[in-house]
């Protein structure tokens, strides 16, 4: 009980802190100033950047001496006066920025955007006493290159006059904000003496004097988490408001956090009520639990799901229809009943689920903390919507002691959607409404060829779309085509333009593309705006045309029609399922356990990070395989994946039937793509050898079966009256070799058995994500990145062994170059007879040579002084009799250890990177595997070819190692 009570003081505390940081507004003497942390995700700013600003100056104080020397000083004063207000951008302020300014107490709107300045003037602001205030409100609107500044002059006040829109539509492709994550800053009311502002906002800058409030930040809160430092504000004697104009008792969830109801245990029944309105169809909506039990409430594409615990008793019961999104005018009511044996969700359909009475002292609205997250493995994405008024227990209303992401009052415009996560066959449509010439977007795919918008203008139809890649602009009979490709899994931002010279187009603001030919006119659906099509799989986001009703602001696409399976509001082009970010989850922090115990750190060595849910195939033998029941695999079974290889030949992906010659392969034959059903094949023409990413889709039917390659289809094949639904197909499913069929004649002329060598990811049956595979070997990692030579260990157990045992002189001679990621792990180890080996590790940041003649053993190590990781180092190791020299680049250290009885040649087995799991641990000083690149080998002055004397163990690549 003691706990708890301290626990609930310490929320509050919290709270009367998060309050006076929110709603509280700060008093700058003009000696100081805030800075703020900008968002995580800087791309919420990139293409939209939205402020809301609450303004007061304080009356200018009267000047001594005779009246018309205090009017000629007062004058002096207000024209020589030059005021910071606030400033977003980087340190360096030559790059692109947005910010305000006060030019003798008339307020100025700014930007750089691509290195192209703007600017716009607005009004003078109020000048008011400080108890109590006058606040004007400042809404900084800036969508691409288009700015919009509403003012209303005294909102606080009793009589706020909303002054008529200022606005600035400049002609310029330049339009992204583009900020440095490591160096952007956000300051307010002032900045630090090692800042100098950008020219452009007036030189002889003063800090700013009088009370500054915001709330949001491109429609994310500004809360105690974003302040990183208050210098020289006055936090004790804020400035007061006259009069809040948020007289509303809504509350507004922004999407990141959550809101906590302490729970009196003196209450018998327990009813809790709260009513709630979303764009969205997935959220967390209520969460009780403690670490026997949980309950929640969610929503999952639009159902509600009610969810329980009680050790290892899970039962769940949702709606039978879909009860979110809501209109904008209406809230849902949920209605929470727990009532002994059952805990209900009462509302237009009820469900039930058992209930077995416990001790909660706290329950979550919105939301839930992060560890509670982890422990119950919750997955629902935070809510973005609004309550109508505080939560009810037993009628009773409560008050949150703790609001995270969570702000009182709320506007409309707040509940806009301005992204979409896009599976197949889906899209959003609205009825076309008169646009000016100018379509901007941000999209965010792995597909080469898709669609992403698709309209008509006037008498002609526009359509933007990939091909092969590259961003395509059609209009009537003219195209524009990117100069580089797209489709790489990252956010990408395009603009383009028809005006009477033609058509432009800009992607991230430097590939402008170039003119071709429109030989087949865009047909469009009626009148209606199209956003994804057919085969797009990705996001999109920001969409912004410049229309009347919706000037100065991006399209909300909650008001536009789904089809299919589109997600709003969140995105990730493909979003892993609860297990797997579970194991990536516990990836990471066996990366953490890694690098805290050998002593790395990120000033050190950082680990490159793999593609999710991706495997390199890094050998002929490499194999995967899949579990997926019968009855799913043999009703009409449709995989896909994404790959790149420069393999010729190969096998991808084989599935045995039960029934003698039925088997489903998929192959490489002289670079294409070949697909056999029992005895019928089909064949892709191109090759895709190249080493860049291809998609492939592969289903079959009753009659047929289908293949695509980068979203274009092969000619169907076609089977004999019912074998498809007859060629009972077992698990497993393989990727990659086969190992286990015998290699008849047959087989040797028609299917390879060997492996193809490369990357594949995202491996779907039905759109799903197949999963973990049941057994992997010759795998490692797959990483999209630019690659440099040399064979990369992943440590978990890699290595590299001598397929025979290899005569080692008395006097040995071994170098190598190594780029490690961890600087803990066995590099080498050779042993032959009589306890005879040699290892070279890197430990305690140092690189150590051991060695064992048979008299005992003797080390000899370097210290690291520098970044090891930074590049490829040399690494030599010279031995005669026992004298043994240790070379790391420039540096040299040598030792003599204890004479052995003989010093002839012998034969040893030697590893790189590590040693066999089964192997005795007496004469290898570390048994971790080593992680990082390694190349340029060289044995007794010969070079050494890895890739054919050694055969790889565990997650080795042979086909380089990441750059980053």
């Amino acid at each position: 009980m003691l706990d708890s009570m301290r626990h609930i003081r310490e929320l509050i505390e919290q709270t009367r802190q998060m309050a006076n940081a929110i709603k509280v507004p700060m008093m700058f003497t003009g000696k100081g100033y805030v800075e703020l942390r900008p968002p995580a995700d800087l791309r919420d700013l990139r293409a939209v950047t939205t402020l809301d600003l609450y303004l007061q100056r304080p009356p200018l104080e009267p000047p001594r001496g005779d009246s018309n020397s205090r009017r000629r000083r007062r004058q002096g004063r207000e024209k020589a006066e030059n005021t910071f207000v606030f400033y977003l951008g980087n340190k360096n302020a030559s790059e692109d920025f947005v910010g305000m300014t006060l030019r003798n107490n008339v307020l100025y709107s700014m930007y750089r955007l691509g290195g192209v300045f703007h600017s716009m003037e607005i009004t003078n602001v109020t000048r008011s006493p400080r108890d109590p205030a006058h606040f004007d409100r400042v809404d900084f609107n800036r969508v691409y290159q288009d700015l919009e500044v509403i003012y209303t002059r005294g909102y606080t006040s009793k009589s706020p006059v909303l002054l008529p829109a200022f606005q600035l539509h400049p002609d310029s492709l330049h339009n992204l904000l583009h900020l440095d994550p490591g160096s952007t800053v956000f300051y307010v009311g002032g900045f630090p003496h090692n800042f100098t502002p950008p020219a452009e906002m007036g030189l002889g800058l003063s800090l700013y004097r009088g009370c500054i409030e915001s709330s949001t930040l491109s429609h994310r809160l500004l809360g105690l988490y974003n302040f990183h430092r208050v210098v020289n504000v006055n936090q004790k004697q804020p400035c007061v408001r006259q009069v809040s104009q948020d007289k509303t008792e809504q509350l507004y969830f922004d999407g990141t956090g959550y809101g906590t109801v302490n729970i009196t245990q003196s209450k018998t029944r327990r009813r809790i009520e709260f009513s709630v309105k979303s764009s969205l169809r997935n959220a967390l909506l209520f969460y009780i639990g403690n670490e026997r039990s949980y309950y929640s409430v969610i929503v999952e594409k639009g159902h509600l799901v009610l969810t329980g615990r009680q050790g290892d008793q899970v039962h769940s019961n949702r709606t039978a229809t879909e009860v979110f999104p809501t209109a904008r005018d209406t809230f849902k009511k949920i209605d929470i009943v727990f009532n002994d044996p059952d805990v209900k969700v009462l509302g237009e359909t009820h469900i039930t689920i058992p209930y077995s009475k416990d001790v909660y002292n706290f329950f979550y609205i919105g939301g839930v903390p992060l560890s509670l997250r982890e422990r119950d493995g919750i997955t629902a994405p935070a809510l973005k919507g609004s309550l109508q008024n505080w939560p009810k227990v037993d009628s009773q209303r409560e008050t949150l002691i703790e609001m995270l992401g969570v702000m009182r009052g709320f506007r409309e415009n707040l509940l806009a959607v301005r992204e979409a996560d896009f599976s197949a066959d889906s899209s959003l449509t609205e009825a076309q409404e008169p646009f000016k010439d100018t379509i901007s977007l941000g999209f965010k795919t792995a597909q080469p060829g898709s669609v992403l918008l698709q309209t008509a203008q006037g008498a002609q139809g526009i359509k933007l779309s990939l091909t092969d890649g590259r961003v395509e602009f059609k209009y009537g009979s003219q195209a524009v085509m990117s100069e580089r490709k797209y489709h790489d899994g990252r956010w990408h931002y395009l603009t383009a333009l028809r005006n009477d010279s033609g058509l432009r187009l800009t992607i991230d603001d430097s590939d402008t593309g170039s003119d071709r030919p429109n030989s087949s006119p865009v047909v469009t659906d009626g009148n209606n705006l199209t956003l994804g099509r057919e085969v797009f799989i990705g996001c999109l986001a920001d969409l912004y045309m410049r229309r009347p009703g919706q000037a100065y602001l991006p399209s909300d696409l909650s008001q536009f029609h789904p089809k299919g399976n589109v997600n709003l509001g969140v995105c990730g082009v493909e979003r892993p399922p609860q297990a797997i970010r579970a194991t990536a989850l516990k990836q990471k922090n066996k990366n953490k356990h890694r690098m805290k115990k050998s002593g790395s750190g990120p000033d050190i060595c950082r680990p490159p990070v793999g593609l999710l849910q991706a495997y390199s195939l890094t050998s002929p033998a490499s194999q995967l395989s899949f579990h997926i029941p019968p009855e799913e695999l043999n009703y009409r079974p449709h995989f896909s994946l994404v790959m790149k290889t420069t393999s010729t030949e190969g096998l991808i992906l084989h599935i045995r039937g039960k029934q003698n010659g039925a088997h489903m392969t998929l192959y490489m034959t002289s670079g294409k793509i070949r697909l056999i059903v029992g005895n019928r094949s089909i064949h892709y023409h191109k090759k895709i050898n190249d080493n860049h990413w291809h998609k492939v889709d592969l289903s079959v039917e009753k009659h047929s079966f289908h293949l695509l390659v980068d979203n274009l289809r092969v000619t169907d094949g076609q089977l004999p009256a019912g074998e498809g639904a007859a060629l009972n197909l077992s698990s497993p499913v393989y990727l990659g070799a086969d190992l286990t069929t015998p290699n008849t004649e047959a087989q040797r002329k028609s299917v390879p058995r060997a492996s193809v060598t490369g990357c594949i990811y995202n491996f779907k049956f039905y759109n799903e994500l197949v999963g973990e595979p049941l057994t992997k070997a010759g795998i490692s990692p797959c990483f999209d990145s630019k690659m440099e030579s040399g064979v990369f260990f992943s440590g978990e157990g890699a290595y590299m062994a001598s397929q025979t045992p290899l005569m080692v002189d008395a006097d040995f001679h071994l170098t190598f170059a190594v780029r490690p990621r961890d600087v803990l792990g066995l590099l080498f180890h050779a042993r032959g007879h009589h306890r005879r080996s040699i290892s070279v590790y890197l430990q305690s940041n140092q690189i150590i040579a051991r060695a064992n003649d048979g008299g005992g053993d003797y080390t000899v190590s370097i210290a690291i002084s520098h970044n090891l990781c930074d590049s490829f180092h040399t690494v030599s190791v010279y031995k005669q009799k026992n004298s043994i020299k240790l070379e790391l680049d420039f540096k040299s250290r040598h030792v003599r250890g204890p004479l052995a009885a003989s010093y002839s040649s012998s034969l040893d087995s030697l590893y790189f990177g590590g040693i066999p799991g089964d192997l005795q641990a007496q004469h290898v000083p570390v048994r971790r595997s080593y992680v990082g690149c390694l190349r340029d080998v060289r044995l007794n002055g010969e070079d050494v070819s890895l890739g054919s004397l050694y055969t790889p163990h565990g997650p080795v690549s042979l086909q380089g190692c990441p750059v980053n």
